[in-house]
């Protein structure tokens, strides 16, 4: 049943040994893939390599690899899952390398549950951060994890978010050794083979709609670098608070709504406005109002024969600010 279920995350599955909680925790095989890119040539331990699914990607590209873990059970596993690694039974809180980088993943579920709290993780990320703080090392975190907690934590070096099939995957903690000078934060979509950064400019106006409204990558708007993804593509912000964003063409491969119509939000307003389109399904996407898209949807009573997209933001400050409505139609 769990091989099924790794189908998702790994291309072949066929002869791993997995446990439930360790496979709702590791690595999807791309998502590895792309850090063992960033530690090409170097001499890497895996201090919590539980199943050993980074040590699979990591034997392709680093110098040398070891893996350790503290769950026997969970070390077994890796023994058959990735035979050719060596591994040891070692806790994490207790060195047992010198000068390789130590890639760290704590786990962050109890009980199938997650844990946003970086001190409510096993180990606590407070902890690592102190036991391996002389040390090159990259983290791995939820992806909704507080990145203001991070910098009480005094960590000093680039938090990395890495999308996947339109999804938000993880958010990655590399120390200044590991960091490019200069970077902070880093959106990486592996589905496009995009990365920015906080480096880049980030020069932005706010002005009305254009053709099209663009909603970026989850990875961009979780690492603050909805401005800097505009400056890169030629786009504007509609609202300096709200993600979305609007141009008069497309970034290359990426989806949009183009704009048909802009309209005061209400619901009244908006089933008038779609069944004057003959509109009978439409995709809804809000930020900034409290609007619940599958609530929202019935009550729309659309009965047409067309399908629109709904963008649903409200723009402007203060007292002058209002939920604006816009009849989109999607690019794919």
């Amino acid at each position: 049943m769990l091989r099924r279920k790794a189908a998702a995350k790994f291309d072949d599955p066929a002869d791993w040994l997995f446990t439930d909680e360790a496979l709702q925790q590791a690595t999807a095989e791309p998502v590895a893939a792309h850090r063992a890119r960033r530690l090409a040539g170097a001499t890497v331990h895996d201090a919590t390599c539980s199943i050993g699914t980074e040590l699979a990607a990591l034997r392709n590209s680093a110098a040398s690899v070891v893996g350790s873990d503290i769950d026997p059970v969970r070390l077994a596993m890796a023994r058959n899952n990735v035979a050719d690694v060596d591994l040891c039974r070692a806790d994490v809180l207790r060195p047992i390398t010198r000068d390789a980088v130590v890639l760290l993943d704590p786990a962050r579920r109890s009980g199938g549950r997650r844990r946003f709290d970086p001190r409510d993780y096993t180990p606590p990320l407070d902890a690592l951060l102190d036991i391996y703080r002389e040390r090159d090392i990259a983290v791995k975190c939820a992806p909704g994890i507080d990145f203001d907690a991070i910098s009480r934590l005094e960590f000093a070096g680039e938090i990395e978010v890495t999308s996947l099939a339109g999804r938000v995957r993880e958010a990655c903690l590399w120390s200044a050794g590991l960091a490019a000078r200069g970077v902070t934060r880093r959106a990486t979509m592996l589905d496009a083979g995009e990365e920015i950064t906080d480096a880049e400019p980030d020069d932005c106006v706010v002005a009305p709609a254009g053709r099209w409204i663009v909603d970026p990558d989850g990875a961009v708007v979780r690492a603050g670098l909805v401005r800097h993804y505009a400056a890169r593509h030629g786009l504007w912000q509609l609202d300096p608070e709200i993600a979305y964003l609007s141009g008069d063409r497309l970034p290359d491969g990426v989806r949009g709504f183009e704009v048909l119509e802009a309209l005061g939000y209400s619901e009244r307003r908006l089933r008038q406005a779609l069944s004057v389109r003959d509109v009978g399904a439409a995709e809804i996407l809000v930020r900034g109002v409290d609007v619940d898209p599958d609530a929202l949807r019935p009550r729309l009573r659309l009965r047409g024969s067309h399908q629109a997209s709904v963008v649903i933001a409200r723009l402007g400050a203060g007292a002058a600010s209002r939920a604006t409505a816009f009849i989109c139609r999607p690019s794919r």
